[in-house]
């Protein structure tokens, strides 16, 4: 715990919620483990108000519709043909 000129800050312990639908937008670390973009998750709603505020999850409406992604890297072509 860090504490500067003596105070004491003491992270706040989250509180159980309700837990609701967020679509990750940018791939991010919670909870020790990793969401990715596009994924829609169940996050508490104490603890996803840090990630709202980051700009990484927005709250999910089963109405919206997610966008798919779309791997676009071109496939190598080998043009070369051995005799």
């Amino acid at each position: 715990m860090l504490k500067w000129n003596g105070g004491g800050y003491d992270r706040p312990q989250p509180t159980k919620g309700e837990k609701m639908p967020y679509l990750v937008l940018k791939s991010c670390v919670h909870s020790g483990g990793v969401l990715h973009a596009g994924d829609i998750v169940e996050i508490d709603s104490a603890e996803a108000s840090a990630l709202c505020a980051m700009n990484r999850i927005q709250e999910h409406d089963a109405a919206i519709e997610v966008p798919v992604m779309v791997d676009r890297k071109a496939a190598v072509k080998n043009k070369r043909t051995k005799a």
